[in-house]
């Protein structure tokens, strides 16, 4: 739905099996031999304008993206946001790399894992009359949890 508005979400065949290219950067083998990793469904990214018919919106298609990473090989961002009301948005941005977030609970608490070492820009992107907020030179480093507590948006 968007704008009030229901569109399809077209899928192919072919998505019913998903490949992915493993390296050194993205997963490790534990002592006992296991292959370890995890794997980040990116909704965001996933999910695109079908424009087949000459140029008209006909509704969406689905392009899965998946982020494969391993903790020990990768950083994250976390903290909470309040109010909870602000429907907030949180975006952690390296570049041309933009990786999001929202809150999960009453608590507003957010999580962005399989970042690459770093220094990023987190912005939050507040609704429903909540102002936005912008956090500068958020360094990120392998295998550690970066805490920026609890931010508060003010309408």
């Amino acid at each position: 739905m968007k704008d009030g508005q229901v569109y399809e979400l077209k899928t192919e065949d072919r998505q019913l099996q998903v490949s992915v290219d493993l390296t050194d950067s993205n997963f490790e083998i534990t002592a006992d031999g296991q292959l370890l990793f995890w794997i980040d469904f990116d909704a965001a990214n996933s999910v695109r304008v079908d424009n087949s018919g000459h140029g008209n919106n006909n509704g969406y298609k689905l392009e899965p993206h998946l982020n494969i990473f391993t903790k020990h090989k990768s950083g994250s961002i976390e903290g909470n946001v309040l109010p909870r009301e602000a429907n907030s948005l949180i975006m952690a941005i390296n570049g041309m790399d933009t990786i999001m977030a929202i809150p999960e609970d009453r608590e507003g608490e957010f999580k962005i894992m399989g970042l690459k070492e770093g220094s990023y820009t987190v912005f939050i992107d507040g609704n429903n009359g909540y102002a936005d907020t912008t956090i500068n030179n958020v360094m990120v480093q392998k295998n550690e949890d970066t805490h920026l507590g609890i931010i508060t948006l003010h309408q």
